[in-house]
């Protein structure tokens, strides 16, 4: 006990002028750090939603609004299977490209150690804000891809990536929205797919549970 309080004696002669200067300097810390990670954020944002990567991802859109499946699932069976066939090389390399592009920006946005501490109620994820409905699209369109690639590569494969897709999913969930949908590129054959916030629960449910078991096949 003695030892403890040698060890707490200089702590006890800090004066309060002290404590508020060291205070002070904690925060123009903080408020440096977040603005770096703000600027970081940004750069990726920019690079993933740019025009030339929407221009990349409309060929995927359109195959995947070809099939003749039903649901918006058997559709993403459909496409996994085309995208393991040796003639869809460039589809596959584009698939992977976007992949990177939304893994590396998962990646930067992921929880720091404040973001840990501090209860959820208190922070909201600022990046899942922007064009959320892009990620979780990107994932509708490559869900079973994504959980094949990790079956076969293992449990770090898109990790971050489905962990973002998740966040962007509550996002949608906490803006309140009826349902988001999803457009179909030909505007003559109009085959859009409308989730409901019910579909969108399942779809949150679905990523938790693959990010928490780690491996998911099915």
């Amino acid at each position: 006990m003695e030892n403890v309080l040698h060890l707490l004696a200089p702590i006890k002669s800090v004066t309060l002028g002290e404590w508020l200067g060291f205070i002070g300097e904690l925060l123009v810390a903080l408020v440096i750090y977040w603005e770096l990670k703000a600027n970081r954020e940004a750069e990726f944002l920019k690079a993933a939603f740019e025009k030339e990567e929407y221009v990349k991802r409309e060929p995927l859109y359109r195959l995947f609004f070809n099939y003749t499946a039903g649901s918006w699932r058997e559709r993403g069976d459909k496409l996994a299977e085309d995208l393991f066939q040796e003639n869809n090389l460039d589809l596959k390399i584009m698939c992977g490209e976007q992949l990177w592009r939304l893994d590396s920006l998962g990646h930067v946005t992921r929880p720091n150690i404040l973001r840990r501490i501090v209860p959820q109620i208190f922070w909201r994820q600022e990046s899942a804000s922007f064009f959320p409905h892009s990620i979780l699209f990107f994932w509708v369109m490559l869900r079973r891809h994504v959980i094949l690639r990790r079956a076969m590569t293992g449990p770090w494969w898109a990790h971050n990536f489905l962990r973002y897709t998740t966040e962007c999913t509550e996002y949608i969930l906490r803006s309140k929205v009826p349902s988001v949908t999803l457009y179909d590129p030909d505007r003559v054959r109009k085959a859009d797919i409308v989730f409901s916030r019910n579909e969108l629960r399942k779809i949150k449910r679905e990523l938790r549970s693959i990010l928490k078991n780690k491996w998911c096949d099915e």
